[in-house]
């Protein structure tokens, strides 16, 4: 009762209001003889349809001789709502809004004196005139015409139906400024005597100033952020983010922009969020920082993948020369069968990020123009695109057209022609002028055809750079899978620079080298057996940057089993710990297995399925030492005999008593532990 009657008087400063809305439910729990109070809001909201109905009939079911005008002036029905609403929001979740005040923040100072927020879109009038978010969106289309109406429609009905008192407002100025935050203390209101802006709510601002972020803030006029993760700093909300940078609570992780590595890997333990970083990693040099929402960062991720800009690979022990380069393999159209040079990942990315950097010099790239190529040959009828040669005298005609070569037939009919795309690309870039040959008169105005398509280059974003992820790199065999290139990787030997290198690749005998714009993040398992053979080579071109157990991302995760409340932090904590005694450090056990864990069925699964076979991995048939890690909770000590009699004799009688007494162990089944509760505490020793 109390928590109502001071929501009543910040939502009601007069007194006189929540006096009246507090006595008429007194005078109702009198007639009833009940506590409204308890009651809940179904039971309110059958409640307030027989007060409506009645309240104002004279000595009728409601009526109250010393208090005539309660009913009358609907004082029974108004407080009876407001208890609704009171419930229904002041224990609900707080919301956390990002919003503009204005482009540019150019309402800011006024909002900020006048201790209010508010909306534009004034065409439209006051919010109050549209009873669903359908008639909304259907005013905004006829009103602002030929603009996307989603964000419009989700701006204006969240301002006016679902922003909540006690809800806090985040104002920024642009994708890279915060400028303070408030709380919200009114419900929405028109306010026709204001020029623009009129669709308002009062908020008490709390903080004011300007604060430069290292990341892009969501773009929108308004948007509800409260379920937004952080994608640079695991564990915090994003709104929780936002709030500690201006309140001097968090020093933003600020990038290097002087040097970022172009040959990177990040190592650690199996779990640990390697794979995961590689995005923030791969955005951090392309775009400068990675969007503070994980949700974000992946969209802006997919589009880089989508556009080539970004590759994705993993290493493997079949992976080789052939796959990653170059090599011979068989092509078939029809029943023909051909052996071709086919380029590898490698190869494809370097091409391509060296074309890009030669584009600053053209309109277009010559993937992009070859793309165009190949769509109008697809697209012909006749399976043919026909060349003009420089004097329009003759022409050629291409019919087949693949990743390394290029198929014509001259004006004759005469087939069997074929142009290297390679030397193509040269000619395109303005690098042929050595070429000597007959074939000149056929690359020149295929090079002039490409240059002449129309390629729209508007929303290029990528300054040009390209990176390739390689996950588990130390899995392949880095020496035979890089071979001759392994030098090219060194910053000082990319194309470009003072000590540029170039080698001569074995099948096309093209002249090769990496380009500058190139980068190469990789992962590599601690835990894999495999680390101790990473080629040294390979060690001595790469940065090197730990990837450890976050504990931190665990702060707030607890989990209850039985009568007890686990912490998941001290779990993993207390596991990792014994690791490293029994085994080492490399050995831990990342954070990631329990991200997902939020009950005692999602944690029985994480040890189950993931814990347990980690350990065995580790300790492999060694289930003593993983009794020594779990405890006897998850592990029973198996009844052994003396086998002394067994064995053989040997002249050694210590070694025949040390393995026939050996103490023995078994994992049990986890599905069927009695007791989980139990084995937990005893895992963190509390029993």
């Amino acid at each position: 009762m109390e928590d109502f009657k001071k929501w009543l008087t910040k939502k009601h400063p007069d007194s006189g209001t929540t006096h009246s809305y507090m006595r008429a439910i007194e005078i109702l729990n009198d007639y009833f003889q009940k506590n409204l109070y308890s009651f809940e809001v179904e039971e309110l909201e059958l409640l307030l349809i027989d007060v409506k109905a009645k309240q104002k009939e004279e000595e009728g079911a409601f009526y109250n001789s010393k208090s005539t005008s309660y009913g009358k002036k609907g004082y029974y029905s108004a407080a009876i709502t407001s208890f609704i609403d009171f419930l229904k929001n002041y224990n609900r979740e707080k919301k956390y809004w990002l919003y503009a005040p204005g482009e540019g923040a150019k309402k800011w100072e006024e909002f900020y004196s006048n201790e209010i927020i508010g909306l534009g879109w004034d065409q439209i009038g006051d919010l109050h005139n549209y009873p669903s978010k359908e008639a909304l969106q259907e005013i905004i289309m006829k009103t602002y015409e030929g603009d996307n109406p989603f964000n419009q429609v989700l701006a204006n009905w969240d301002f006016y139906q679902n922003m909540n008192i006690g809800d806090i407002v985040i104002a920024k100025n642009g994708r890279k400024e915060l400028i303070g935050y408030g709380e919200v203390i009114s419900e929405y209101f028109y306010d026709s005597s204001r020029l623009d802006y009129q669709k308002c709510r009062k908020v008490k601002w709390l903080r004011k100033g300007n604060w430069k972020v290292d990341f892009n803030l969501v773009l929108k006029t308004l948007t509800d952020v409260t379920t937004y993760k952080s994608g640079l700093y695991p564990g915090e909300k994003y709104y929780d983010v936002l709030l500690k940078i201006m309140n001097g609570e968090l020093i933003q992780k600020q990038l290097d922009k002087t040097y970022l590595p172009k040959n990177q890997i990040l190592f650690g333990p199996p779990g640990t969020g390697k794979t995961y970083n590689t995005i923030n990693k791969a955005l951090e040099i392309i775009d400068g920082s990675s969007p503070l929402n994980r949700n974000d960062a992946k969209i802006r991720y997919d589009e880089l993948i989508k556009s080539g800009n970004i590759v994705f690979t993993t290493f493997h022990q079949s992976m080789s020369y052939e796959d990653f380069v170059e090599g011979i393999k068989p092509l078939t159209k029809g029943d023909d069968l051909r052996y071709e040079i086919t380029d590898g990942i490698f190869k494809m990315i370097c091409s391509e990020a060296q074309s890009e950097f030669n584009s600053y010099t053209n309109n277009s790239t010559f993937k992009q123009a070859f793309s165009c190529l190949v769509s109008e040959w697809e697209e012909s009828d006749t399976d043919l695109v026909k060349v003009n040669t420089s004097s329009n005298s003759s022409y050629f005609e291409l019919y087949d057209l693949s990743t390394s070569t290029i198929r014509f037939r001259k004006k004759n009919g005469s087939e069997k022609h074929t142009l290297s795309k390679k030397t193509l690309e040269r000619f395109y870039n303005n690098e042929a002028s050595d070429f000597k040959g007959g074939l000149n008169v056929y690359y020149k105005p295929l090079s002039d055809k490409l240059k002449s398509y129309q390629i729209d280059n508007k929303n290029k974003s990528t300054n040009g750079t390209y990176i390739l992820i390689i996950d588990e790199i130390n899995r392949g065999n880095v020496s035979a899978i890089f071979g001759e290139l392994i030098t090219l990787l060194e910053e000082s030997k990319r194309i470009g620079e003072e000590e540029e290198l170039k080698v001569t690749l074995p099948y096309s005998k093209e002249e090769f080298g990496v380009p500058n714009n190139l980068y190469i993040i990789g992962t590599m398992n601690t835990a894999d057996r495999s680390v101790e053979a990473l080629d040294t080579a390979l060690r001595r071109r790469f940065v090197f940057e730990e990837i450890m157990p976050n504990y931190d991302v665990l702060n707030e995760r607890n989990v209850q089993v039985g009568e007890t409340i686990f912490s998941l932090r001290r779990i993993l904590e207390v596991i990792n710990k014994r690791i490293t005694i029994l085994l080492d450090r490399d050995h831990q056990i990342g954070h990631s297995y329990f991200i997902k864990v939020t009950d005692e069925h999602s944690l029985k699964l994480a040890f189950a399925k993931e814990i347990i076979p980690l350990l065995q991995e580790y300790f492999y048939n060694d289930y003593v030492k993983i009794a020594l890690v779990l405890g006897t909770g998850f592990c029973v000590k198996v009844e052994t005999s003396d086998y002394s009699n067994l064995l053989a004799s040997i002249d050694d009688s210590e070694i025949t008593d040390l393995y026939s007494n050996q103490t023995v162990y078994q994992l049990k089944d986890i599905n069927k532990i009695d007791n989980f509760e139990s084995a937990l505490n005893i895992l963190l020793k509390k029993e």
